[in-house]
Protein backbone atom coordinates (compact mmCIF):
# COMPACT_ATOMS: atom_id res chain seq x y z
CA UNK A 1 0.00 0.00 0.00
CA UNK A 2 1.40 3.21 -0.91
CA UNK A 3 1.27 6.58 1.02
CA UNK A 4 1.29 10.24 0.64
CA UNK A 5 2.17 12.77 3.43
CA UNK A 6 -0.57 15.19 3.85
CA UNK A 7 -0.08 18.74 3.03
CA UNK A 8 0.88 20.80 5.72
CA UNK A 9 2.62 24.32 5.54
CA UNK A 10 5.88 24.84 5.84
CA UNK A 11 7.76 28.29 7.06
CA UNK A 12 9.88 29.82 3.90
CA UNK A 13 13.33 28.73 3.63
CA UNK A 14 15.36 32.42 5.21
CA UNK A 15 18.17 31.46 2.81
CA UNK A 16 16.12 32.03 -0.43
CA UNK A 17 16.64 35.87 -0.07
CA UNK A 18 19.89 36.80 -0.36
CA UNK A 19 22.02 39.69 1.47
CA UNK A 20 24.12 42.25 -0.21
CA UNK A 21 26.83 40.84 1.55
CA UNK A 22 26.99 38.04 -0.65
CA UNK A 23 26.63 39.39 -4.01
CA UNK A 24 30.15 40.15 -4.26
CA UNK A 25 30.46 36.43 -3.85
CA UNK A 26 28.15 35.55 -6.61
CA UNK A 27 28.84 35.81 -10.16
CA UNK A 28 25.49 35.96 -11.25
CA UNK A 29 24.07 38.16 -8.99
CA UNK A 30 27.27 40.21 -10.05
CA UNK A 31 25.69 40.61 -13.68
CA UNK A 32 22.60 42.14 -11.56
CA UNK A 33 21.30 45.94 -12.30
CA UNK A 34 20.61 47.51 -9.64
CA UNK A 35 17.57 50.54 -9.52
CA UNK A 36 17.05 52.79 -6.57
CA UNK A 37 13.47 54.67 -5.76
CA UNK A 38 14.48 57.13 -7.87
CA UNK A 39 16.28 57.44 -11.60
CA UNK A 40 18.32 54.00 -12.85
CA UNK A 41 21.51 53.15 -11.49
CA UNK A 42 23.10 50.58 -13.80
CA UNK A 43 26.30 48.65 -14.22
CA UNK A 44 28.49 46.26 -13.21
CA UNK A 45 29.11 45.65 -9.79
CA UNK A 46 31.70 44.43 -7.87
CA UNK A 47 32.55 43.45 -4.44
CA UNK A 48 30.33 46.02 -2.36
CA UNK A 49 30.70 46.74 1.10
CA UNK A 50 27.34 48.70 2.95
CA UNK A 51 27.37 51.63 5.24
CA UNK A 52 24.13 52.33 5.40
CA UNK A 53 21.25 50.27 5.61
CA UNK A 54 19.67 49.09 2.19
CA UNK A 55 16.90 50.54 2.01
CA UNK A 56 15.81 53.28 -0.43
CA UNK A 57 15.86 56.95 0.63
CA UNK A 58 12.22 58.62 0.13
CA UNK A 59 13.92 62.11 1.39
CA UNK A 60 15.32 64.99 -0.86
CA UNK A 61 18.60 64.43 0.94
CA UNK A 62 21.33 62.76 -1.13
CA UNK A 63 21.73 59.47 -0.80
CA UNK A 64 24.19 57.79 1.13
CA UNK A 65 27.61 56.50 -0.07
CA UNK A 66 27.78 52.82 -1.49
CA UNK A 67 32.03 52.26 -1.01
CA UNK A 68 33.51 50.25 -3.93
CA UNK A 69 36.80 48.48 -4.08
CA UNK A 70 39.41 50.86 -5.78
CA UNK A 71 36.58 53.15 -6.67
CA UNK A 72 33.65 55.42 -4.82
CA UNK A 73 30.48 56.43 -6.90
CA UNK A 74 27.93 58.43 -5.46
CA UNK A 75 24.24 57.96 -6.07
CA UNK A 76 22.21 60.63 -8.00
CA UNK A 77 20.32 62.76 -5.98
CA UNK A 78 16.28 62.41 -5.78
CA UNK A 79 15.04 64.47 -8.52
CA UNK A 80 11.79 64.80 -6.35
CA UNK A 81 9.72 62.70 -8.41
CA UNK A 82 7.11 60.55 -6.70
CA UNK A 83 9.08 56.98 -6.12
CA UNK A 84 7.04 54.62 -8.75
CA UNK A 85 4.93 51.76 -6.55
CA UNK A 86 6.29 48.11 -7.64
CA UNK A 87 3.69 46.00 -8.10
CA UNK A 88 3.92 42.63 -7.49
CA UNK A 89 2.63 39.71 -9.92
CA UNK A 90 -1.58 39.10 -9.31
CA UNK A 91 -0.27 35.30 -8.57
CA UNK A 92 2.78 36.15 -6.57
CA UNK A 93 0.13 38.24 -4.43
CA UNK A 94 -1.99 35.56 -4.37
CA UNK A 95 0.29 33.29 -2.53
CA UNK A 96 1.58 35.13 -0.02
CA UNK A 97 -2.16 35.87 0.93
CA UNK A 98 -2.66 32.09 0.97
CA UNK A 99 0.79 31.48 3.33
CA UNK A 100 -0.06 34.48 5.62
CA UNK A 101 -3.77 32.70 6.11
CA UNK A 102 -2.49 29.76 7.18
CA UNK A 103 -3.30 29.65 10.50
CA UNK A 104 -4.33 26.97 12.92
CA UNK A 105 -8.33 27.20 13.04
CA UNK A 106 -8.52 25.89 16.36
CA UNK A 107 -5.53 28.86 18.51
CA UNK A 108 -5.43 31.48 15.33
CA UNK A 109 -1.75 30.78 15.78
CA UNK A 110 -0.05 30.18 12.77
CA UNK A 111 3.61 29.11 14.48
CA UNK A 112 4.72 25.69 14.82
CA UNK A 113 4.33 25.17 11.03
CA UNK A 114 6.09 21.76 11.57
CA UNK A 115 2.69 20.61 13.19
CA UNK A 116 0.39 22.32 11.38
CA UNK A 117 -2.13 20.16 9.12
CA UNK A 118 -3.85 21.04 6.04
CA UNK A 119 -7.46 19.38 5.56
CA UNK A 120 -7.34 17.26 2.07
CA UNK A 121 -11.02 18.28 1.84
CA UNK A 122 -11.38 21.88 3.35
CA UNK A 123 -8.23 23.04 3.31
CA UNK A 124 -8.67 24.18 6.80
CA UNK A 125 -5.27 23.96 9.35
CA UNK A 126 -5.18 22.47 12.72
CA UNK A 127 -1.88 22.10 14.84
CA UNK A 128 -1.58 18.40 15.59
CA UNK A 129 -1.82 19.72 19.52
CA UNK A 130 -4.62 21.55 18.99
CA UNK A 131 -6.62 18.14 17.83
CA UNK A 132 -9.27 16.66 19.99
CA UNK A 133 -7.78 14.14 20.58
CA UNK A 134 -4.14 15.32 19.49
CA UNK A 135 -2.07 13.72 17.13
CA UNK A 136 1.02 12.82 18.22
CA UNK A 137 2.47 12.65 14.95
CA UNK A 138 1.69 14.05 11.19
CA UNK A 139 -0.58 11.29 9.82
CA UNK A 140 0.51 9.22 6.61
CA UNK A 141 -2.30 9.60 3.52
CA UNK A 142 -4.81 11.97 3.88
CA UNK A 143 -6.09 13.71 6.65
CA UNK A 144 -9.47 14.95 6.92
CA UNK A 145 -10.99 17.20 9.62
CA UNK A 146 -13.88 16.60 12.00
CA UNK A 147 -16.21 18.99 9.82
CA UNK A 148 -15.21 16.79 6.73
CA UNK A 149 -15.70 13.71 8.31
CA UNK A 150 -19.48 15.19 9.69
CA UNK A 151 -20.46 16.18 6.00
CA UNK A 152 -19.26 12.57 4.21
CA UNK A 153 -21.16 10.68 7.15
CA UNK A 154 -24.61 12.59 6.70
CA UNK A 155 -24.46 12.52 3.00
CA UNK A 156 -27.16 9.31 2.20
CA UNK A 157 -25.91 5.88 1.66
CA UNK A 158 -25.66 4.92 -1.68
CA UNK A 159 -26.82 1.38 -3.29
CA UNK A 160 -23.61 -0.08 -4.84
CA UNK A 161 -24.07 -1.79 -8.44
CA UNK A 162 -23.47 -1.14 -12.33
CA UNK A 163 -24.29 1.88 -14.42
CA UNK A 164 -26.73 1.21 -17.05
CA UNK A 165 -25.07 2.42 -20.66
CA UNK A 166 -26.99 4.89 -22.40
CA UNK A 167 -25.93 3.55 -25.81
CA UNK A 168 -27.62 0.45 -27.65
CA UNK A 169 -25.68 -1.78 -29.81
CA UNK A 170 -26.25 -4.54 -32.77
CA UNK A 171 -24.38 -7.81 -32.25
CA UNK A 172 -22.10 -6.80 -34.79
CA UNK A 173 -21.92 -3.46 -33.90
CA UNK A 174 -20.70 -5.00 -29.76
CA UNK A 175 -18.63 -7.36 -31.63
CA UNK A 176 -17.23 -4.74 -33.14
CA UNK A 177 -16.41 -2.81 -29.87
CA UNK A 178 -15.20 -5.92 -28.30
CA UNK A 179 -13.19 -7.55 -30.97
CA UNK A 180 -11.27 -3.53 -31.29
CA UNK A 181 -11.38 -3.38 -27.36
CA UNK A 182 -9.54 -6.77 -26.64
CA UNK A 183 -6.87 -6.26 -29.85
CA UNK A 184 -5.47 -2.76 -28.88
CA UNK A 185 -5.39 -3.66 -25.06
CA UNK A 186 -3.68 -6.96 -25.05
CA UNK A 187 -1.63 -5.46 -28.82
CA UNK A 188 -2.68 -8.85 -30.41
CA UNK A 189 -5.54 -10.21 -32.51
CA UNK A 190 -8.83 -10.85 -30.28
CA UNK A 191 -7.90 -15.15 -30.57
CA UNK A 192 -4.48 -15.17 -30.15
CA UNK A 193 -4.58 -14.09 -26.40
CA UNK A 194 -4.20 -16.79 -24.07
CA UNK A 195 -6.97 -17.40 -21.62
CA UNK A 196 -4.51 -17.23 -18.58
CA UNK A 197 -3.26 -14.12 -19.47
CA UNK A 198 -6.55 -12.41 -19.63
CA UNK A 199 -7.61 -14.18 -16.64
CA UNK A 200 -4.17 -13.36 -14.70
CA UNK A 201 -4.79 -9.53 -16.08
CA UNK A 202 -8.79 -9.36 -14.89
CA UNK A 203 -7.12 -9.95 -11.33
CA UNK A 204 -4.85 -8.22 -11.24
CA UNK A 205 -7.12 -5.03 -12.54
CA UNK A 206 -9.39 -6.03 -9.81
CA UNK A 207 -7.04 -5.93 -7.11
CA UNK A 208 -5.80 -2.50 -8.10
CA UNK A 209 -6.46 0.32 -6.21
CA UNK A 210 -5.43 2.67 -9.29
CA UNK A 211 -6.40 1.73 -12.26
CA UNK A 212 -9.76 1.67 -13.78
CA UNK A 213 -11.00 -0.16 -17.00
CA UNK A 214 -14.75 0.04 -18.33
CA UNK A 215 -16.02 -2.33 -20.26
CA UNK A 216 -19.84 -2.94 -21.42
CA UNK A 217 -22.07 -6.64 -20.98
CA UNK A 218 -25.41 -6.93 -22.45
CA UNK A 219 -26.84 -8.72 -19.44
CA UNK A 220 -30.29 -10.07 -18.73
CA UNK A 221 -31.68 -9.89 -22.07
CA UNK A 222 -35.20 -11.32 -22.42
CA UNK A 223 -35.55 -13.71 -24.83
CA UNK A 224 -39.32 -13.08 -25.38
CA UNK A 225 -38.11 -9.96 -26.29
CA UNK A 226 -34.62 -10.19 -28.25
CA UNK A 227 -34.95 -13.95 -29.36
CA UNK A 228 -33.00 -17.50 -28.44
CA UNK A 229 -30.14 -18.52 -29.49
CA UNK A 230 -31.74 -21.68 -29.51
CA UNK A 231 -34.33 -23.00 -32.61
CA UNK A 232 -38.17 -22.35 -31.65
CA UNK A 233 -41.36 -22.65 -33.28
CA UNK A 234 -41.74 -19.47 -34.38
CA UNK A 235 -37.50 -19.52 -36.03
CA UNK A 236 -39.05 -23.22 -37.64
CA UNK A 237 -39.21 -21.96 -41.37
CA UNK A 238 -35.49 -20.66 -40.91
CA UNK A 239 -34.14 -24.12 -40.24
CA UNK A 240 -33.50 -27.06 -42.07
CA UNK A 241 -35.80 -30.33 -41.80
CA UNK A 242 -32.44 -32.19 -40.35
CA UNK A 243 -32.46 -29.13 -37.68
CA UNK A 244 -35.94 -28.95 -36.53
CA UNK A 245 -35.50 -31.81 -33.64
CA UNK A 246 -33.58 -29.15 -32.00
CA UNK A 247 -37.26 -27.40 -31.69
CA UNK A 248 -38.03 -30.14 -29.40
CA UNK A 249 -34.64 -31.29 -27.59
CA UNK A 250 -34.74 -31.37 -23.77
CA UNK A 251 -31.18 -29.77 -23.93
CA UNK A 252 -32.93 -26.67 -25.08
CA UNK A 253 -33.16 -24.09 -22.60
CA UNK A 254 -36.59 -22.83 -23.77
CA UNK A 255 -38.00 -26.84 -22.51
CA UNK A 256 -35.21 -27.58 -19.94
CA UNK A 257 -37.34 -25.53 -17.60
CA UNK A 258 -40.62 -27.71 -18.18
CA UNK A 259 -39.38 -31.38 -18.44
CA UNK A 260 -41.15 -33.77 -16.69
CA UNK A 261 -38.72 -33.78 -13.78
CA UNK A 262 -38.13 -30.15 -13.44
CA UNK A 263 -40.96 -28.90 -10.45
CA UNK A 264 -40.69 -25.49 -11.98
CA UNK A 265 -43.33 -26.53 -14.88
CA UNK A 266 -45.62 -26.26 -11.49
CA UNK A 267 -44.86 -22.67 -11.23
CA UNK A 268 -47.63 -20.83 -12.87
CA UNK A 269 -47.09 -17.93 -15.65
CA UNK A 270 -43.89 -16.88 -17.64
CA UNK A 271 -41.36 -15.98 -15.20
CA UNK A 272 -38.23 -14.42 -16.88
CA UNK A 273 -34.56 -15.73 -16.22
CA UNK A 274 -35.93 -18.44 -14.69
CA UNK A 275 -38.46 -20.54 -17.13
CA UNK A 276 -37.60 -18.32 -19.75
CA UNK A 277 -34.11 -18.02 -20.61
CA UNK A 278 -31.94 -14.88 -20.82
CA UNK A 279 -29.01 -14.17 -23.15
CA UNK A 280 -25.67 -12.69 -22.37
CA UNK A 281 -23.58 -10.60 -25.09
CA UNK A 282 -20.08 -10.39 -23.11
CA UNK A 283 -17.09 -8.86 -24.31
CA UNK A 284 -13.09 -8.77 -22.99
CA UNK A 285 -13.18 -8.86 -18.75
CA UNK A 286 -16.85 -8.15 -18.53
CA UNK A 287 -18.27 -10.02 -15.10
CA UNK A 288 -20.26 -11.78 -13.01
CA UNK A 289 -20.09 -11.25 -9.68
CA UNK A 290 -20.40 -13.96 -6.67
CA UNK A 291 -24.03 -14.65 -6.00
CA UNK A 292 -26.52 -17.60 -6.29
CA UNK A 293 -29.07 -18.80 -7.84
CA UNK A 294 -32.58 -17.00 -7.19
CA UNK A 295 -34.24 -19.02 -4.57
CA UNK A 296 -31.12 -21.32 -4.66
CA UNK A 297 -32.36 -23.07 -7.79
CA UNK A 298 -30.35 -25.23 -10.65
CA UNK A 299 -28.60 -23.20 -13.45
CA UNK A 300 -27.59 -24.00 -16.90
CA UNK A 301 -25.50 -22.15 -19.08
CA UNK A 302 -24.86 -22.55 -22.72
CA UNK A 303 -22.14 -20.84 -24.49
CA UNK A 304 -23.49 -20.42 -28.06
CA UNK A 305 -20.32 -18.99 -29.73
CA UNK A 306 -17.65 -17.33 -29.08
CA UNK A 307 -14.39 -16.79 -27.14
CA UNK A 308 -14.75 -18.52 -23.57
CA UNK A 309 -16.28 -18.08 -19.93
CA UNK A 310 -14.06 -18.64 -16.82
CA UNK A 311 -15.98 -19.78 -14.41
CA UNK A 312 -15.38 -20.12 -10.25
CA UNK A 313 -17.78 -22.19 -7.85
CA UNK A 314 -18.15 -23.10 -4.51
CA UNK A 315 -19.90 -26.17 -3.27
CA UNK A 316 -23.04 -25.52 -1.13
CA UNK A 317 -21.39 -26.62 1.76
CA UNK A 318 -19.54 -23.91 2.07
CA UNK A 319 -21.93 -21.41 1.31
CA UNK A 320 -22.02 -20.28 4.71
CA UNK A 321 -18.45 -20.09 5.42
CA UNK A 322 -18.40 -18.15 2.12
CA UNK A 323 -20.54 -15.25 3.34
CA UNK A 324 -18.60 -14.97 6.65
CA UNK A 325 -15.44 -14.70 4.72
CA UNK A 326 -16.59 -12.11 2.64
CA UNK A 327 -18.33 -9.96 5.33
CA UNK A 328 -14.86 -10.14 7.23
CA UNK A 329 -13.07 -8.67 4.46
CA UNK A 330 -15.54 -6.20 3.50
CA UNK A 331 -17.06 -5.47 6.41
CA UNK A 332 -18.05 -1.49 5.81
CA UNK A 333 -19.81 -2.77 2.77
CA UNK A 334 -21.87 -4.91 4.56
CA UNK A 335 -22.79 -2.51 7.03
CA UNK A 336 -24.13 0.01 5.05
CA UNK A 337 -25.71 -2.99 2.67
CA UNK A 338 -26.60 -6.10 4.53
CA UNK A 339 -28.19 -7.88 1.40
CA UNK A 340 -25.21 -7.12 -0.66
CA UNK A 341 -24.79 -10.70 -1.30
CA UNK A 342 -27.67 -10.82 -3.50
CA UNK A 343 -26.79 -7.32 -5.84
CA UNK A 344 -24.37 -9.42 -8.26
CA UNK A 345 -22.06 -6.34 -7.22
CA UNK A 346 -18.90 -7.99 -5.25
CA UNK A 347 -16.00 -9.57 -6.52
CA UNK A 348 -13.30 -11.31 -4.51
CA UNK A 349 -10.04 -13.24 -5.43
CA UNK A 350 -10.77 -17.14 -5.21
CA UNK A 351 -7.06 -16.86 -3.90
CA UNK A 352 -8.61 -15.12 -0.53
CA UNK A 353 -11.17 -18.14 -0.28
CA UNK A 354 -8.99 -20.68 -0.35
CA UNK A 355 -6.49 -19.14 2.08
CA UNK A 356 -9.87 -19.16 4.56
CA UNK A 357 -10.38 -22.82 3.63
CA UNK A 358 -12.97 -22.68 1.18
CA UNK A 359 -12.52 -24.96 -1.78
CA UNK A 360 -12.69 -23.08 -5.49
CA UNK A 361 -13.48 -24.95 -8.60
CA UNK A 362 -12.85 -23.27 -12.17
CA UNK A 363 -13.49 -23.83 -15.40
CA UNK A 364 -13.16 -22.42 -18.88
CA UNK A 365 -16.47 -22.76 -20.52
CA UNK A 366 -15.61 -23.22 -24.57
CA UNK A 367 -18.80 -22.19 -27.14
CA UNK A 368 -20.73 -25.15 -27.38
CA UNK A 369 -20.51 -26.30 -23.87
CA UNK A 370 -22.81 -26.08 -21.10
CA UNK A 371 -22.68 -25.37 -17.19
CA UNK A 372 -24.18 -26.41 -14.21
CA UNK A 373 -24.37 -25.01 -11.25
CA UNK A 374 -26.24 -26.55 -8.22
CA UNK A 375 -28.55 -24.89 -5.46
CA UNK A 376 -26.70 -22.23 -3.26
CA UNK A 377 -23.37 -23.08 -4.79
CA UNK A 378 -21.47 -19.56 -5.12
CA UNK A 379 -20.23 -19.00 -8.41
CA UNK A 380 -18.61 -15.74 -10.40
CA UNK A 381 -16.74 -15.48 -13.65
CA UNK A 382 -15.81 -13.43 -16.60
CA UNK A 383 -15.92 -12.89 -20.10
CA UNK A 384 -12.33 -14.13 -22.44
CA UNK A 385 -13.90 -12.05 -25.06
CA UNK A 386 -16.45 -11.56 -27.69
CA UNK A 387 -19.03 -14.09 -26.32
CA UNK A 388 -22.79 -14.77 -26.70
CA UNK A 389 -24.56 -17.47 -24.32
CA UNK A 390 -27.86 -18.11 -22.35
CA UNK A 391 -29.37 -19.18 -19.16
CA UNK A 392 -32.08 -20.35 -17.37
CA UNK A 393 -33.20 -21.99 -13.67
CA UNK A 394 -34.65 -25.45 -13.29
CA UNK A 395 -35.94 -28.01 -9.84
CA UNK A 396 -35.58 -31.09 -9.30
CA UNK A 397 -36.79 -32.88 -6.12
CA UNK A 398 -33.69 -32.97 -4.08
CA UNK A 399 -34.38 -29.07 -4.23
CA UNK A 400 -37.65 -28.90 -2.35
CA UNK A 401 -35.25 -28.90 1.56
CA UNK A 402 -33.14 -25.88 0.27
CA UNK A 403 -35.63 -23.89 -0.98
CA UNK A 404 -38.05 -24.03 2.26
CA UNK A 405 -34.33 -23.28 3.74
CA UNK A 406 -34.06 -20.41 1.66
CA UNK A 407 -37.31 -18.53 2.28
CA UNK A 408 -36.19 -18.60 5.88
CA UNK A 409 -32.83 -16.58 4.51
CA UNK A 410 -35.13 -14.47 2.30
CA UNK A 411 -37.10 -13.72 5.26
CA UNK A 412 -34.03 -12.24 7.94
CA UNK A 413 -33.15 -9.99 4.85
CA UNK A 414 -36.93 -8.87 4.07
CA UNK A 415 -36.31 -10.37 0.31
CA UNK A 416 -38.97 -10.64 -1.71
CA UNK A 417 -39.23 -14.03 -3.12
CA UNK A 418 -39.41 -15.07 -7.17
CA UNK A 419 -42.66 -17.33 -6.71
CA UNK A 420 -44.46 -18.63 -3.73
CA UNK A 421 -43.01 -22.18 -2.28
CA UNK A 422 -46.57 -23.28 -0.56
CA UNK A 423 -48.37 -22.67 -3.76
CA UNK A 424 -45.69 -24.96 -5.99
CA UNK A 425 -46.06 -27.50 -3.55
CA UNK A 426 -49.41 -27.49 -3.67
CA UNK A 427 -49.85 -27.47 -7.86
CA UNK A 428 -47.53 -30.57 -7.51
CA UNK A 429 -49.55 -31.93 -4.83
CA UNK A 430 -52.85 -31.45 -7.24
CA UNK A 431 -50.64 -33.12 -10.31
CA UNK A 432 -49.11 -36.47 -7.80
CA UNK A 433 -50.54 -38.79 -10.70
CA UNK A 434 -47.79 -37.29 -12.79
CA UNK A 435 -44.67 -37.41 -10.91
CA UNK A 436 -42.69 -40.85 -10.78
CA UNK A 437 -42.46 -42.55 -7.31
CA UNK A 438 -38.87 -41.17 -6.12
CA UNK A 439 -40.05 -37.33 -6.92
CA UNK A 440 -43.60 -38.44 -5.48
CA UNK A 441 -42.02 -39.92 -2.06
CA UNK A 442 -39.78 -36.81 -1.77
CA UNK A 443 -42.64 -34.15 -1.83
CA UNK A 444 -44.73 -35.97 1.09
CA UNK A 445 -42.44 -36.03 2.96
CA UNK A 446 -41.78 -32.53 2.05
CA UNK A 447 -45.16 -31.71 2.87
CA UNK A 448 -45.52 -33.98 6.21
CA UNK A 449 -42.85 -31.46 7.50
Amino acid sequence: VSYRRSKRVHAVDKDFFPDLESVGSSPELKRLQIFGAGPKMSGAVPKLTVSSPPRPQRSNKPASMVQCENTSVESLPSTGDTPKKIELPEEVKAQLQKIESYVCASCSRGDDEEQLLLCDGCEICYHTFCLVPPLPAVPRGDWRCAGCIKKHVSKPKEQFGFEQSQREYTLQTFGDKADRFKSDYFNLPPHMVPCDVVEKEYWRLVNSLEENVVVEYGADLHTLDHGSGFPTEKTRHLLCPSEQEYIESPWNLNNLPVQKNSLLRFVKGEVSGMKVPWTYVGMCFSSFCWHVEDQWAYSINHNHWGEPKTWYGVPSSYAEKFEATIKREAPELFESQPDLMHQLVTIINPTTLMRNGIPVVRTNQHAGEFVVTFPRAYHAGFNQGYNFAEAVNFLTSDWLPLGRKCIDHYRSFRRQCVFSHEELMCEVARHGEELDSNVATIVYKEMLL
